[in-house]
């Protein structure tokens, strides 16, 4: 095996340079492979309500009740920079708001395994308003947590990509 060394003869001190400058790249990467932030924000005032790490495989999930035909959906998405792309949605019955032919926007393909519709897809969002009502259990899967969207004490809330600063 080959190994691949950096050096220079005439400048032991661009070695060091070299290292340094690679480690500044490396920090300037690793925002993008590693996990990113989903924020929950109040979509009258923008300002952010709260935020959580998706963990390194950057997705997330929304589960509710459908209002409708009262049963369980699961919307599932993944993070990529800024853009969050819807890539399954789960359900149980067709109803009002569920998609309901195979060339549904993004679609990819469509399974029913154990009593679900799975839609796959690749539907890309900027962003996403999500109503929310108690009685409906609206929660957020992400990272390993559960957390049920109504203890925030809005009817409304807007779920983008967090930028680095807090707003």
């Amino acid at each position: 095996m080959q190994k691949l060394v950096f050096r220079s003869k005439s400048n032991p001190m661009a070695n060091k340079g070299l290292c340094v400058l690679l480690f500044v790249v490396f920090l300037g990467w690793a925002p993008i492979v590693s996990a990113a932030q989903l924020c929950l924000v109040d979509p009258k005032s923008d300002q952010e309500v709260t935020r959580f790490d998706t963990g390194e495989d950057r997705t997330f999930a929304l589960a509710f009740i459908h209002s409708v035909s009262l049963t369980p959906v699961r919307d599932e998405y993944l993070m990529q920079g800024a853009a969050i792309t819807q890539t399954r949605e789960i359900f149980e019955a067709h109803g009002a708001g569920l998609p309901s032919f195979a060339d549904d926007i993004g679609a990819t393909g469509w399974q029913f395994e154990d009593g679900k519709f799975i839609l796959e897809m690749q539907r890309p969002l900027d962003q996403m308003r999500v109503r929310i009502q108690e009685e409906y259990k609206n929660t957020l899967h992400i990272a390993g947590r559960d957390v049920v969207l109504s203890q925030f004490g809005y009817s409304v809330l807007v779920l983008r990509a967090c930028s680095r600063e807090r707003k």
